[in-house]
């Protein structure tokens, strides 16, 4: 039985994957429709249009790979889905260069089905992707490294990865990409979709179908919408790397400025020399140059000024404390509140903080076609912070659930899937609220990916405060849900819980895929159930008081200056 043709993108990690990813994944229809191709989801039907990573090839949550037969009841799935809608095109996108087991169970799986599929991998200078892997890994690497000490001791031979690849498929299988700003002309977006065998229009056609009236097979949900926006208008940062070069001029013009790199000239030279004949290799073996130029961008000059890049610029100065820029809605209030009165009292803290809350109208727009509004760049451009934390929205789940539906409804959580249900209650489907809270979200996870793209300082995300469990205290402070409250009962506080937690998961993930640390809510802020303490009980409905708020400064202090030491 034929198949369609298969292609499986396989990072590397820190070289563009999630914005491939996330372009693919909410224009699945579209790709479907007008091109053939299928970006599959398993999230709920295979053009649901997920904004993350395709989730069946991640590892199983808790740990553990899955079985070849599952891979292989994906791929036969998938067949049939063609099958019936045309598709000429099967990609899947994840980033497992570096995993040698899901080496071996791909090619299990797909050896069995008798499929034969194409590779593409996006390979980033060593120096660089060192770098960048520490400054988003150091949290979880043992002993804590240095940047240098990190960068020296990691085996960075691309050569030998692509060997185990090799090992198991055929080399002409392998389609090589620098990840290098001025061989991507264009744009990453428009070079991934010419690796995959199309013109590079098809990705600058694609990022106008929001804009233009699609047919009714593929319609994009307004949500899907507003996020290509943001998408869109990804600069070069985080990655370095454009989604799409709208500019004129020399790419190499944007090039970090070398005194802001994290490793010094003589770490990164002996990085580079260290893998030079590797990069040969694999510019004469896979991309057919003579000449072995993997990558264009010059060696840096040992004479070069240099000092630790801003991200750990209080080692030169220990005294000084750390700038934080902290930006976002309702829950912001009580941290802003609690900074000013220490200020006016001369309570010692132990950062200087920047709020803006975005409630002001003197920061209206938050954003502009996807990108920052004035006011809003304006305050993140004075001054170099060393961090950035957001309080971007939050507040969804009371919105959504704080009264009751008329319906009476309840869900299985994924975080407490044996929880009891409200009795009598109907019972719907998680996919169902989950995406409802997607949709939902969009603007602010909008302003998280034009946040990130617009600052190379730490970035971090609180998650908002968990629910007021006490029927009674919501009652007594009902503001700004006093109608309701007149004709609807609370929602049972479970509920709320596992609203709550769901939303912190989309956001959680949403993170995970931008480079961002996502903060939880301080553990003795949380009672025993999972809800809001007591003790930070504000008088209002939703939201917490000035001790969570004080709480929450000292765990930013306390991620910031661990990350810089």
């Amino acid at each position: 039985m034929s198949h369609p043709r298969v292609t499986i993108h396989i990072g590397q990690p820190q070289t563009g994957t999630g914005a491939i990813q996330a372009a693919c994944a909410m224009n699945r229809a579209a790709l479907a429709d007008r091109w053939k191709i299928l970006y599959p989801s398993l999230v709920e039907h295979f053009l649901f249009p997920y904004p993350l990573h395709q989730e069946f090839f991640f590892q199983r949550s808790g740990g553990g790979w899955r079985s070849s037969q599952e891979v292989c009841d994906f791929f036969a799935k998938a067949f049939e889905f063609s099958a019936t809608h045309d598709i000429r095109h099967i990609v899947v996108s994840w980033e497992a260069f570096f995993e040698v087991p899901w080496m071996d169970l791909l090619a299990e799986s797909l050896s069995r089905m008798g499929v034969t599929s194409d590779f593409i991998v996006y390979l980033r200078q060593q120096d660089a992707w060192l770098e960048s892997a520490w400054k988003h890994w150091r949290r979880t690497m043992p002993g804590d490294p240095s940047v240098s000490e990190y960068a020296l001791n990691t085996d960075s031979d691309w050569y030998n990865v692509l060997s185990l690849w090799t090992e198991r498929f055929p080399k002409q299988n392998f389609r090589v990409r620098p990840y290098e700003k001025r061989q991507l002309q264009g744009g990453l977006l428009p070079d991934f979709f010419e690796s995959l065998g199309y013109d590079k229009s098809l990705a600058y056609e694609l990022a106008r179908s929001s804009e233009s009236e699609p047919t009714a097979g593929s319609r994009l949900a307004p949500d899907v919408v507003s996020m290509q926006a943001s998408l869109r208008e990804l600069n070069s940062r985080p990655h370095e790397i454009p989604l799409f070069d709208e500019l004129p001029g020399d790419p190499s013009e944007d090039r970090e400025p070398e005194s802001h790199r994290l490793l010094s000239p003589d770490d990164r030279i002996k990085i580079l020399q260290k893998n030079e004949l590797s990069n040969q290799r694999i510019a004469r073996e896979y991309l057919g140059r003579s000449d072995g130029r993997l990558f264009l961008e010059p060696w840096p000059d040992p004479e070069e000024p240099w000092h630790l890049g801003k991200t750990t610029s209080t080692r030169s100065d220990p005294l000084r404390k750390p700038r934080i820029f902290a930006i976002g809605h309702s829950h912001l209030a009580a941290m802003k509140r609690l900074y000013g009165d220490w200020r006016d009292s001369g309570e010692s803290c132990g950062a200087e903080f920047t709020f803006v809350q975005l409630l002001q109208d003197k920061y209206k727009p938050e954003l502009v076609e996807g990108q920052l509004g004035p006011s809003v760049a304006e305050a993140l451009n004075a001054d170099s912070w060393d961090a950035v934390i957001s309080v971007a929205g939050g507040n969804l789940y009371n919105w959504l659930g704080l009264t009751e539906h008329p319906r009476r409804l309840d869900f299985i959580s994924p975080d407490a899937p044996s929880a009891p249900l409200a009795e009598g209650a109907e019972i719907v489907p998680t996919s169902a609220i989950r995406r409802r809270m997607v949709a939902e979200s969009q603007e602010h996870l909008a302003l998280l990916t034009a946040l990130r793209a617009a600052t190379t300082a730490p970035m971090y995300h609180l998650e908002s405060p968990p629910p007021i469990p006490s029927e009674a205290h919501i009652r007594k402070y009902p503001d700004p849900f006093r109608k309701e409250l007149e004709v609807r009962p609370v929602t049972p506080a479970f509920i709320r819980w596992k609203l709550w937690r769901l939303q912190s998961g989309i956001f959680q993930e949403f993170c995970d895929a931008l480079g961002i640390e996502f903060v939880p809510a301080p553990s003795d802020m949380v009672d025993e159930n999972g809800m809001l303490a007591e003790i930070a009980w504000p008088p209002e409905p939703t939201h917490a008081n000035q001790i969570y708020g004080r709480r929450q400064i000292r765990q930013i202090e306390e991620c910031v200056l661990r990350a810089m030491q």
